[in-house]
């Protein structure tokens, strides 16, 4: 059972440590949200900009919320390659199967970017449950080095950096 920090670089990299492991995470104070079980389906909106740079910005909302311009200012640069997904209706109400389908969906078009990139560094920007951000962290195997940002309430900073390959 994990009970914490509500920062989401903390959370991936929790999930990313403990990739192995069955986890029942306490999502709210009466509701505890498994990483394995059935899938709920969400309706995604992606776009994909590919840039000639050896890094890729990936932003994730659950809500109405426009991260890539934080995003871009936090990393310093607009030539980079670009992943955005979002809600394809404004906002989603996750639970704990959406959860867990939303961080196989999310690592599959990161996988796929990074097929299409080869990026040697990810900037990962994410509002979303701890929890996801938790499954999300399980399913990391392989990637680039990812530095995951935290939102301080008015703008994204350096969180956790997280090593590439296999941990």
């Amino acid at each position: 059972i994990v009970e914490g920090s509500k920062h989401l670089s903390a959370a991936f990299l929790f999930g990313r440590v403990f990739q192995p492991f069955d986890l029942s995470v306490r999502q709210t104070s009466a509701e505890y949200w498994e990483t394995t079980g059935p899938l709920t389906e969400l309706d995604l909106d992606t776009s994909f900009l590919i840039a000639r740079s050896e890094e890729l910005v990936v932003t994730v909302a659950t809500g109405d919320k426009n991260l890539q311009a934080k995003a871009l200012e936090a990393v310093g640069r607009g030539d980079v390659s670009q992943l955005s997904i979002t809600p394809r209706n404004g906002r989603f109400t996750v639970g704990a199967a959406s959860s867990r389908w939303l961080a196989k969906a999310v690592y599959e078009h990161i996988d796929k970017a990074v097929s299409r990139t080869s990026p040697k560094k990810i900037h990962l920007f994410m509002a979303i449950p701890q929890t996801t951000a938790m499954q999300l962290g399980q399913k990391f195997a392989g990637m680039p080095k990812t530095l995951v940002y935290d939102w301080n309430g008015t703008d994204y900073e350096a969180g956790k950096m997280i090593p590439g390959g296999v941990l």
